[in-house]
């Protein structure tokens, strides 16, 4: 890729009011990549689907892109090529629409974050539950329309 050329992304913001993970590790790890993509240059916009999400990104960081996650505004952002940053790849529940079908429809490329993977390495212990043994086997199938997948650490990648 060339030096002068502009790298946008569009992030998957609604994780930062996640019950069970908003206010942990991955809400916590999805807040510091945006600052860290932002330090870099790239053009970040933060998707969310409430005034809530939206208004806890402005309280997290300071001069933060936000807006509504809307078909308007995935088409509008064509012209600009680009990435969708998926950041709820295994969360609960079972209809979370991690890639969003207007995503997939817009043909915009997907890079998602892995998280973790200790629910699949260990099903014995963590998949127990009938409802997340579907869930993971059906957000299994969404790997086919991922772009690029993006471990949170050496752990992660080493595992996976």
């Amino acid at each position: 890729m060339s030096g002068d050329l502009a790298v946008a992304a569009l992030v998957d913001g609604r994780v930062i009011d996640h019950p069970t993970a908003g206010e942990r590790g991955v809400g916590r790890y999805t807040i510091g990549f945006v600052r860290a993509m932002m330090s870099a240059g790239i053009d970040t916009t933060v998707l969310c689907s409430t005034q809530k999400q939206r208004d806890r990104w402005q309280d997290a960081i300071a001069g933060v892109a936000v807006k509504q996650l809307s078909r308007d505004v995935i088409v509008a952002s064509r012209d600009h090529e680009p990435w969708f940053i998926c950041t709820q790849l295994m969360l609960h529940p079972v209809p979370l629409d991690v890639i969003p079908s207007i995503v997939t429809e817009a043909d915009l490329r997907v890079a998602a974050i892995v998280h973790d993977v200790i629910p699949q390495r260990f099903p014995e212990r963590y998949l127990t539950n009938d409802h997340a043994r579907v869930q993971t086997r059906l957000r299994t199938l969404t790997c086919r329309s991922i772009d690029r997948f993006c471990a949170n650490s050496t752990f992660t990648a080493d595992t996976s």
